[in-house]
């Protein structure tokens, strides 16, 4: 419901409102990637363009990360970093 709150703040131009909205979404649901989008579309559209690629960047990492820790998906013979990477793109 935050999520769909937030675009349509965003849509209407009110663009704080629509960026807490985003952030109780992601409380709720830390992966969500809409939630983050709209976030870092929120931040940039309120000129806050360092922070809205800190905050997809945060995201990414935090999706290979646990993508690392599947077992078996560590080490040279799991596949590595690279191959995590390669799965959650």
């Amino acid at each position: 419901a935050h999520v769909n709150l937030a675009s349509v703040l965003m849509a209407l131009g009110r663009f704080d409102e629509s960026a807490e909205h985003c952030k109780q979404a992601l409380e709720i649901e830390p992966g969500s990637r809409e939630a983050v989008m709209n976030l870092a579309n929120v931040l940039r559209n309120l000129g806050n363009r360092a922070e809205a690629v800190d905050v997809v960047w945060r995201h990414i990492t935090a999706e290979a990360s646990e993508a690392t820790d599947v077992p078996g998906g560590g080490g040279a013979e799991g596949g590595g970093s690279a191959g995590a990477v390669a799965a959650a793109g």
